[in-house]
């Protein structure tokens, strides 16, 4: 299959990705590759991860990015040494190109770290047009539209997509990006003069405290009105995504989340405990509330499937959720 995607000179940002030869769709995969080189999770968690980025800094021991490109094929290595980098040294070139993924293996967080040929140049924006994820089965990571890419755009990706980040003014989004990767973000969304920017701090910053709202309360309160109160918030903080017109995994767990909540006001109803108020706005009968749940789950789905496509873990995760509420709709116990 002929590349879609390839590497130009993109004015004030240096090299960066550009889509050729037609439109990606919204849910289109654009690039599938192995990553040059990686540093698995088994061998970062001996170390300090507080470290890792500031491995410049460390003078004695064989540091695990030397590790990573000691075992790189020569090609490889020679494609690692022409990525973007401010000073030319192994830890400078992974700390500008590398993707983290995060995990919990039997307890365990693990953290483990990739770099790639053309992934890697993909340049930042904070309303990105694509996305990033690795597959563990495949041991590819992919970048796949999450809406329409015209032939001739840049494609992008976020560099800081976390909550704690994504959703934070735009002074915040600037001062860390300039601190990690050394330059000063430009995307419509960080410009402060411009409607788009100030109306997404305004939304990011209401997106964020319905976030914060929602952990603020028990996952196992118990109650019906802890429950439709988890709820509430759930309700803003996807309305708050949404009208940021934010696609990626945040939206996707948001359902995930909402859906867990009525699987719990089920689980009360069932039990004859919920509270009939003028607040809770699911229905108290127990087939309602796992109908709801069925169809945030098929939300999520349709948002991984974007984001992810239909053949990976986080989507397959989604399709095993659903399988247990259509389970519980028919009458069928759990395992």
């Amino acid at each position: 299959m002929p590349a879609r995607a390839t590497v130009r000179t993109i004015p004030n940002k240096g090299q960066g990705l550009v889509a050729i030869g037609g439109t990606f769709r919204e849910g289109d995969e654009i690039i599938s590759e192995s990553p040059l080189g990686e540093i698995p999770g088994t061998l970062m968690e001996i170390f300090d991860e507080d470290s890792f980025y500031d491995a410049r800094h460390r003078k004695n021991g064989l540091h695990v990015i030397d590790i990573m490109v000691g075992s790189m094929s020569a090609p490889n290595r020679q494609l690692f040494n022409q990525l973007h980098s401010t000073d030319g040294t192994n830890p400078d070139i992974v700390l500008h190109n590398a993707f983290s993924n995060y995990s919990i293996v039997e307890g365990q967080h693990m953290h483990e770290v990739r770099v790639y040929n053309k992934i890697s140049r993909a340049n930042n924006s904070c309303e990105p047009n694509a996305m990033y994820s690795y597959n563990s089965t495949t041991g590819l990571g992919a970048l796949r539209a999450i809406r329409s890419i015209p032939s001739g755009t840049e494609i992008t990706i976020e560099y800081q997509a976390l909550e704690e980040d994504s959703l934070r003014f735009k002074t915040h989004r600037r001062t860390k990006l300039r601190k990690q990767y050394s330059f000063v973000c430009s995307c419509t969304a960080c410009q402060a003069s411009t409607a788009v920017g100030r109306e997404r701090d305004t939304a990011g910053v209401q997106a964020k405290q319905a976030e914060l709202d929602r952990q603020s309360i028990p996952a196992n309160g118990g109650t019906e009105a802890a429950r439709v109160q988890r709820l509430v918030n759930l309700d803003t903080y996807i309305t708050s995504l949404r009208n940021l017109d934010i696609r990626d995994f945040k939206l996707s767990n948001a359902y995930v989340h909402r859906a867990e909540v009525h699987r719990q006001g089920y689980e009360l109803a069932k039990g004859n405990v919920a509270v009939h108020c003028a607040t809770c706005i699911a229905t108290n009968t127990p087939w309602g509330h796992l109908e709801q749940a069925q169809n945030d789950l098929l939300k999520a789905l349709r948002n991984n499937s974007v984001c992810y496509g239909l053949e990976h873990l986080e989507t397959e995760e989604i399709c095993d959720l659903m399988a247990q509420v259509a389970r519980l709709m028919v009458g069928i116990p759990l395992p």
